[in-house]
């Protein structure tokens, strides 16, 4: 062994032969440490992977996983004296990084429940145009020249209604809840109809949880819900519209002659006013009708909102998914504001509606949500399996 170094004389010669990629995956060192191996026969890396501490750290972290399967890798390598990193990599290259797979290695027989999986079997329906609205935050880079440490972050917040999609945006560099306000202000400025209901978003310290968002929320008389933690695809409706903003519009300003948030804003509001009036929409709604077309159809259908609803052909008759309003079921939400809005003829409309697959039911049941957290230690004489809370 040289000194210095943990490798020998024979593997310099072998990181000579190979690849980056196999000097990396073999010895851990990077590309320019294999250049210069491979360029100065004198060269000595003083920082490279000890294949004998590895394999003690390999065997440390696996008897970790068996002992602790539940924690994250933050947490084991804290515990451990080690560095995120090195067990980050250790736990992806036995492909141990999900939480199931390291249960399984602790031996658990899993049979999980993921909550994504009775969420594509549910569809949430607005009432009537304004009932629910969602909002969100959304990072899409930096103006030209800018850097993370010089500024000029690109990032605003996306407003857009459940029923007929109208979307805003505003601009904001960070997220705060002055900003969130002032997209909230936008957005019932600009759009053609009253704003009435639930604002659904997550649960951002900075902003939607905030004292401010919340009681200016209050002040104009809507209702706010919020997402469970780790569950993004409760609010999909905007979670789509930021990926079709970071994919179609900004794409087209990449070459905009603007230097401040305020002017690429101006930009974006033209791309905006074009979603809402000429591109066309997919899904189980709009079935390929702008926003501003939806919504005069809607005007011109007639009946109640839900023989609206069932006109536009939002809501089939004829399918087998219930309906049911928004808030009603104790396993998902039941806790949170039910949602029961008041329209001028006096009768009591939801502000939304809940269709759900006859599969959903069958996915789920009590608590569901939760099931996939429940954890039992495996047991020699006979497997125990993660099943829903009864």
């Amino acid at each position: 062994m040289l000194k210095g170094t943990s490798l020998t004389q024979s593997q310099l010669k072998e990181i000579r032969s190979i690849s980056c990629r196999h000097a990396h995956e073999k010895f851990g060192i990077g590309f320019r440490t294999w250049q210069k191996v491979k360029r100065d026969p004198s060269f000595i890396p003083s920082r490279c992977r000890d294949p004998r501490r590895e394999a003690a750290l390999v065997e440390k972290v696996l008897q970790s996983v068996k002992e602790a399967p539940h924690l994250n890798t933050q947490v084991r390598a804290k515990n451990l004296g080690e560095r995120t990193q090195r067990v980050q990599r250790i736990l992806a290259e036995r492909g141990l990084s999900k939480l199931n797979a390291r249960l399984e290695h602790a031996g658990y027989q899993v049979e999980t429940l993921r909550p994504l999986q009775v969420a594509r079997q549910r569809r949430i329906v607005a009432s009537y145009p304004g009932s629910l609205t969602h909002i969100d935050y959304k990072t899409f880079g930096f103006l030209r020249g800018r850097t993370r440490k010089t500024g000029g972050r690109i990032g605003g917040y996306v407003v857009i209604d459940s029923l007929t999609a109208f979307a805003t945006m505003h601009l904001a560099s960070v997220p705060n809840a002055a900003s969130a306000c002032s997209a909230l202000e936008k957005h019932r400025t600009k759009a053609p109809f009253e704003l009435d209901g639930i604002v659904f978003s997550d649960n951002g310290p900075q902003d939607f949880t905030t004292k401010a968002f919340i009681e200016f929320v209050m002040q104009n008389g809507w209702m706010q819900r919020t997402t469970r933690y780790n569950h993004p695809w409760s609010n999909g409706k905007v979670e789509a519209l930021n990926k079709t903003l970071k994919y179609q519009c900004f794409p087209t300003l990449e070459y905009a002659d603007v230097d401040s948030l305020e002017g690429l804003e101006k930009l974006t509001d033209v791309w905006m006013d074009f979603y809402n009036r000429m591109r066309a929409h997919n899904g189980h709604v709009n079935k390929g009708l702008p926003p501003l077309v939806f919504y005069d159809l809607w005007l011109k259908a007639p009946g109640t909102e839900l023989e609206k609803l069932v006109h536009l052909g939002v809501i089939d008759l004829d399918s087998e998914w219930t309906l049911r309003r928004m808030g009603d079921d104790l396993g998902n939400g039941g806790d949170r504001p039910r949602g029961d809005g008041q329209k001028a003829n006096g009768a009591a409309v939801p502000f939304a509606f809940v269709l759900e697959s006859p599969h959903a039911k069958r996915l789920m049941t009590d608590n569901s949500d939760r099931s996939h957290l429940m954890m039992k230690p495996p047991s020699a004489q006979s497997s125990k399996r993660f099943l829903p809370a009864k």
